[in-house]
């Protein structure tokens, strides 16, 4: 095995990667909503980014409003 599939390895079993399960009262649908939701909520921030600066103020905002969904994803992917 090589150095980077070792590393991906180590990783995964670090941060405890497996399929969860939904809490009991919780099904799809619920989740699709939240999802939805979510959705929105980082659409309307582009747009609000987009609307009120221009130049490079509005690149940083959009950078940043990509890179906290991003990182949102990924640690609850993760957790």
């Amino acid at each position: 095995m090589d150095l980077m599939s070792k590393m991906h390895v180590h990783l995964m079993r670090k941060m405890h990667v497996h399929t969860r399960r939904l809490p009991t009262q919780m099904n799809k649908r619920h989740l699709a909503t939240v999802g939805m939701l979510g959705s929105i909520g980082f659409t309307m921030s582009l747009l609000l980014v987009d609307k009120s600066v221009s130049g490079a103020l509005a690149i940083q905002g959009k950078l940043a409003v990509i890179l906290a969904s991003s990182t949102a994803a990924l640690l609850s992917a993760g957790i």
